[in-house]
């Protein structure tokens, strides 16, 4: 079976590009807020909650180009198989390198990966959390959360990465070091 993603961008974003009719796996969402990282949590929690799909994605870009937007559309969701995936911008060595020697745990603590990384994240996973703490960084938080869970992370590298770069600084979130 197919997993289905609903893919989160901020409405400055979304309102300048053109997203295809026919893709039924991959799904625009529309924020509000000018980037995922200003999500509070009750909005997370109610967006995970509303969802039909089995992942939701957050991508932090201001400046998406309808290629990156045409590539991300043009992932194929089966290969999307665990609790958590992240999918590295370019410029993204530093996060890539911290996924592939650290255990998530880790890694989710050392930085933000919203920053670095388009965010993929199974509705289940999200769910099992129960009650998630208020944060400044409510996604980060849930990553950090997740990690804690031994939920599995997922590191999808691509021949050519999204060309994105996001540029709103980040907070360490309660439970990170």
């Amino acid at each position: 079976m197919t997993a289905t993603v609903k893919l989160y961008l901020p409405h400055q974003t979304t309102d300048q590009l053109n997203w295809p009719t026919d893709n039924t796996t991959i799904r625009p969402g529309q924020l509000e807020q000018t980037s995922p990282a200003s999500l509070s949590r009750t909005e997370l929690v109610s967006l995970f909650e509303s969802a039909t799909e089995d992942y939701l994605g957050f991508v932090d870009a201001p400046r998406l180009s309808q290629a990156d937007l045409d590539q991300l559309q043009n992932f194929d969701p089966s290969q999307f198989r665990k609790g958590v995936c992240l999918l590295p911008f370019s410029g993204s060595e530093q996060m890539i390198q911290a996924y592939q020697t650290l255990p998530p745990l880790a890694a989710a603590s050392a930085m933000n990966p919203l920053s670095h990384a388009g965010i993929l994240i199974r509705k289940t996973d999200f769910l099992s959390l129960n009650n998630l703490p208020g944060s400044p960084e409510p996604i980060w938080q849930t990553l950090i959360l997740l990690a804690k869970q031994k939920a599995p992370f997922q590191l999808i590298e691509t021949e050519n990465p999204l060309t994105l770069e996001s540029n709103f600084p980040s907070t360490l979130p309660a439970l990170a070091p």
